[in-house]
């Protein structure tokens, strides 16, 4: 039987756990948070009349139950749906998303390279158990064409690693399968668009996405802000806060990203050490801009293959939620690894690369910027991490540590995941019951 359990992290998953033991009736648990306000990376800035969001979260649900939760229970109708609009801007052109099932209208001699390699490809696929890269896949399965002009250049600019050091695990449900048929046609005629696992999204009316994890704090409470874990003793079940406090525990749930936190707890096997060294992650700074000038593109969100453009995605908010028709509202992800970034050095880069697309027709148009960071944004999916993760995470458990959400499992997912990670483990521990 669970007593006392300590939550460390305030974001999604972990408040998501204190919602669902308030549902339980249970009161003995609480949450601490090293930052002012809940909700880690789904936190929202406000500035003047404009909210602007760490990253582009966009709620899209496969669970019928956590949809229902969020949208009714948590957010209580403050939310609008919205049929998925995307591109891709290439020499140019933009075309819908997923760019292999939308070649035409792309320039003729990327159209026929992109077929032809394909077809290549097609001819000599043979069926494989496993990838030894996500290079290799897009290759096999895809062809050199489809690689060259999108999945290489844009996923180097996302993941920030050579393509042959990403495996193919992160892939799942974000990457769209295609068919010959799919390809084909849609190299010859209108393809199809508004398709994936976010064909259609939801976002709040109000508040940003801050609403959400504002909204579960009120269901949950029991959070302490401004707290941050120093130590985790693992013998003693104690953890040690920046303010001098300590708190025993039975069980410790942490949502810390899985690297970091290892360093901070106390007795563990000096493998587990060495698997946490092992782990690599990007960086992702958001420049939230206001112009002064509409963007007449009806997109939500465009993607950026080329690499001469500094950023691999832009949300055209305005697109999204309501703003005055004489404005754009724009987020610009760009993705690095390097410790002497400059988000003042990089946004030059971005406000060149926005008129080179014709976003932007001088800089005076900037009429507010608000860059965002994600220290920790995406976990590299290289050969070493399935392995070291697997054996940090059984290690923890072996002590009544465990280590769930996103950055806590260290992988890839939505926002969802936050909730059904909450949800497995309450089952786990015999606490949560659902109906």
């Amino acid at each position: 039987m669970v007593d006392d359990l300590v939550i460390l992290g305030a974001g999604l998953t972990g408040l998501a756990c204190g919602y669902f033991l308030k549902k339980e009736g249970w009161n003995n648990f609480h949450i601490y948070e090293k930052n002012g306000s809940v909700g880690g990376v789904c936190r929202s800035v406000s500035l003047g009349d404009f909210t602007f969001d760490h990253a582009g979260h966009f709620l899209h649900f496969q669970d019928d139950v956590v949809r229902k939760e969020v949208l009714s229970e948590l957010l209580d109708e403050n939310f609008s749906e919205h049929t998925k609009r995307s591109g891709i801007y290439l020499d140019g052109t933009i075309t819908p998303y997923p760019f292999q099932k939308n070649l035409a209208g792309l320039p003729l001699s990327v159209v026929r390279e992109c077929l032809v390699e394909f077809l290549k490809a097609r001819l000599s696929y043979k069926e494989r158990e496993s990838y030894e890269s996500f290079s290799q896949w897009v290759r096999e399965r895809l062809g050199l064409g489809i690689g060259r002009y999108f999945m290489f250049p844009y996923n180097e600019k996302l993941w920030t690693v050579p393509l042959d050091e990403l495996t193919t695990e992160w892939m799942g449900r974000f990457v769209p399968k295609v068919s010959a048929l799919d390809v084909i046609g849609g190299a010859l005629f209108k393809g199809s668009e508004g398709e994936g696992y976010n064909a259609s999204f939801y976002y709040p009316l109000q508040g940003g996405i801050q609403s959400l994890p504002d909204a579960i704090l009120k269901k949950a409470g029991n959070v302490t802000l401004n707290c941050r874990a120093l130590r985790v003793d693992a013998a003693r079940k104690e953890v040690e806060f920046e303010d001098g406090r300590r708190q025993s525990y039975d069980v410790l749930v942490s949502t810390i990203p899985l690297k970091y936190f290892v360093e901070i707890v106390e007795g563990l096997e000096p493998s587990v050490y060495d698997a946490a060294d092992l782990l690599r992650h990007n960086t992702v700074c958001n420049y939230n801009l206001v112009l002064r000038r509409r963007i007449e593109r009806d997109e939500h969100w465009l993607y950026f293959p080329e690499r001469n453009l500094p950023f691999y995605r832009i949300g055209l908010l305005h697109n999204i939620k309501e703003t005055d028709k004489d404005t754009s509202v724009l987020s610009v992800e760009v993705a690095y690894k390097r410790r002497d970034f400059s988000v003042e050095e990089a946004f030059k880069g971005i406000v060149e690369g926005l008129k080179g697309i014709g976003f932007l027709e001088d800089e005076s148009d900037i009429v507010l910027t608000c860059p965002l960071k994600i220290e920790v944004a995406y976990a590299i999916f290289d050969r070493n991490r399935k392995r070291a993760v697997s054996h940090i995470l059984r290690s923890l458990e072996s002590k009544g540590i465990y280590s769930i959400g996103r950055y806590g499992r260290w992988t890839y997912c939505g926002m969802e995941q936050s909730f059904l990670d909450a949800k497995a483990l309450l089952k786990r521990l015999g606490i949560f019951r659902e109906d």
